[in-house]
């Protein structure tokens, strides 16, 4: 009698039988005879090469900006280094650097009003004054730059401490988070309102998950002032974090 194989019946034994490219672990390896793409020649035997080290170097909540580069040699490695985790990425965030030659501020720029440089603040010995300089105006802070190597669901949290010099009290001033992209669109947080007050300090803060493959920066705007009116602000941050939500 003979028996007839079914073609599945065959294949479910080739599949069986095949033990698939795992066998290629352990096998001696050379400079000359190297192991197969994947693999890595240790000790003279092919393994699955150890990624533990890298990832951990990269997600660091305590690196620094080398961080990045000393993970590996990954696609990644630039991201990283740009965007390390806990960095506060914003320049000049406490406004202590002095007046550029041309009276700007090193790192932010008015969109809309007039940025000055004030003795004092909420911590350190400067804060930035933003105020508008014709009648009801929407003064806008804003960042000079934007740090690159945003990726898809990478969470930011963002603060700035602000307080109001309005003779008759407070003003409301909201905070974004941007994230910029090659073809010239922009995405924004939702934005977080806070009504500032002449008799202290009020900290605004704001978070934001990334759309990948764009540059992250902030910016604050105000409700409408008259001419002379305007915010002092101070102690800014832009961090990416590991998981939101953000501190308080």
């Amino acid at each position: 009698m003979v028996t007839r194989t079914t073609p599945l019946a065959l294949a479910l034994a080739l599949c069986t039988c095949d033990p698939g490219p795992l066998t290629l672990v352990g096998l001696e390896c050379t400079e000359a005879h190297p192991c197969a793409e994947g693999l890595a020649c240790v000790d003279g035997r092919c393994a699955e090469p150890s990624v533990d080290a890298g990832l951990d170097a990269g997600l660091d909540a305590g690196a620094g900006a080398d961080a990045g580069a000393d993970a590996g040699d990954g696609v990644d490695a630039g991201h990283d280094a740009g965007l390390s985790i806990g960095q506060n990425l914003l320049t000049n965030p406490g406004f202590e650097a002095p007046p550029k030659t041309d009276g700007g501020l090193l790192g932010w720029k008015p969109v809309s009003g007039l940025l000055t440089l004030l003795d004092g603040g909420n911590t350190g010995a400067h804060s930035a004054r933003l105020e508008a300089n014709t009648p009801n105006q929407q003064p806008q802070l804003s960042t000079t730059t934007s740090s690159p190597g945003t990726e898809l669901g990478m969470p930011f949290c963002a603060s700035l401490w602000v307080r109001s010099d309005a003779p008759d009290g407070g003003a409301d001033v909201t905070l974004n988070i941007r994230e910029h992209f090659d073809d010239g669109g922009t995405r924004f947080s939702p934005g977080t309102r806070v009504n500032a007050v002449k008799t202290g300090w009020v900290k605004l803060s704001e978070y934001y998950v990334a759309a990948g493959g764009g540059s992250i920066d902030v910016r604050a705007i105000t409700a409408r002032l008259d001419a002379g009116e305007g915010l002092t602000f101070d102690d800014a941050e832009l961090k990416r974090v590991t998981a939101l939500p953000c501190p308080p």
